[in-house]
């Protein structure tokens, strides 16, 4: 499968000073032209003449007017939604989706698959039956903005083997060069974590919210809870691209009987901190749990070992919390998770705001906790992302 050819494309052609303006209304939409000047730095003149430049190219429209104290209502502006698409694609230990993005943000449409993350070829053969279908979706008109494929994947993988031999080929397998192989489109890739922070700081929390530490909770029949950083307006990845992963942060062992420490590790904050932890903890009394809505069934049906569950949880977020305040001095945490978790995810949040209240002072404030604003999509869109940065970002890409 080829997809539409990428060449001669309005998209492409963005100058800096372009992409700087396009940048700004993506995270602050209907904007004026002299609030863009004033942001930007440009004079008065020379957004004119970008507006005009972008108007022709079909990427910003009129959003109506604002009437201010004086002179005349001042003609707002925002993104043309059909302007410029992506695609974005999220792979996790238990879940692929696949999504098509337009140029404000928003999904226009997507697939999404609750499955054990299979060997590479297989997934290569699911997403580009995905993209296929979502391209069916899109008028011909829209194909020929698509800027490009994101993947937004977890690093190491081959690190869980214990949990799936699958998995073991994901450290060597370029999905990226392979998709963009098949579709012969610009395909870019990025940790997931760090994806779903970019999503949260370009579309969501990111317009008043410029430094912050992303949690995610993945779903519950994998071990998974990952998250990215956020500092300065600026997604940081590390040395390796893989800063935020805060599963990994050790911390004091559990007093649940379901979970052990490991030998060489210790106890990690994945460890009790993880909707899988939940799972192996109702497990551990005596629940059936194979699936997500067997998972359900049994974490409305045991409030008790859940408040049990919970108060852990809490504690080793406590301790999480504290380390990365002790180095990042962060002012907010922002905490997403799958739809189908959404009452727990609430009841984190709350809990965890509460504790972190009554230890914060003057000398060592704690973090606010707020909550994300993507749910399970939160990946994708970020993976959606990329190729929008690519062409419209005037800040390097956290992508590769």
């Amino acid at each position: 499968m080829v997809l539409p050819s990428q060449n001669n494309n309005p998209i492409q052609s963005c100058r800096y000073n372009e992409r700087l303006v396009l940048h700004l209304l993506r995270v602050s939409p209907h904007a004026s032209k002299a609030v863009l000047a004033r942001t930007s730095g440009l004079t008065a003149a020379a957004i004119g003449g970008i507006i005009a430049s972008l108007s022709k190219k079909g990427l910003v429209m009129e959003a109506g007017k604002r009437q201010g104290d004086l002179g005349q209502p001042a003609t707002l502006l925002k993104l043309c939604p059909d302007g410029a698409f992506g695609i974005g694609v999220s792979i996790n230990r238990g879940s692929i989706e696949t999504i098509l993005m337009n140029f404000e943000g928003k999904k226009v449409a997507g697939y999404s698959h609750d499955i054990i993350l299979p060997e590479p070829e297989a997934v290569l053969k699911l997403v580009l039956a995905d993209i296929k279908k979502l391209l069916k979706t899109a008028a011909k008109n829209k194909q020929d903005k698509i800027a490009g494929i994101g993947i937004a994947q977890p690093y190491h993988l081959g690190s869980w083997r214990t949990g799936n031999a699958d998995w073991i080929p994901w450290d060597t397998y370029d999905l990226a060069s392979n998709l963009s192989k098949k579709t012969g489109m610009t395909c870019l890739k990025g940790n997931d974590g760090t994806a779903a922070a970019g999503a949260e700081l370009v579309y969501g929390l990111g317009n008043t919210e410029q430094d912050f530490i992303y949690f995610y909770f993945g779903p519950p029949l994998v071990k998974s809870l990952g998250g990215g950083v956020v500092i300065d307006g600026k997604c940081r990845i590390g040395s390796t691209g893989n800063a935020g992963d805060i599963g990994l942060i050790p911390v004091a062992k559990s007093k649940l009987a379901s979970c052990k420490p490991d030998k060489q590790y210790g106890t990690l904050l994945t460890d009790r901190a993880s909707i899988n932890s939940l799972v192996l903890y109702l497990q551990h009394q005596g629940c059936k749990i194979t699936s997500n809505a067997e998972f359900e069934d049994a974490v409305e049906n045991n409030k008790k070992y859940v408040q049990q569950w919970l108060e852990d949880c809490l504690n080793a977020l406590e301790q999480a919390v504290s380390s990365i305040q002790s180095v990042l001095d962060i002012p907010l945490i922002v905490i997403n998770g799958d739809n189908e978790n959404s009452n727990l995810i609430d009841s984190i949040i709350n809990m965890l705001n509460s504790r972190l209240t009554q230890v914060s002072n003057e000398s060592r404030p704690m973090p606010e906790i707020k909550r994300g604003s993507f749910g399970s999509d939160a990946a994708a869109i970020g993976a959606a992302t990329m190729p929008l940065d690519s062409y419209f970002s005037p800040n390097q890409s956290t992508a590769k």
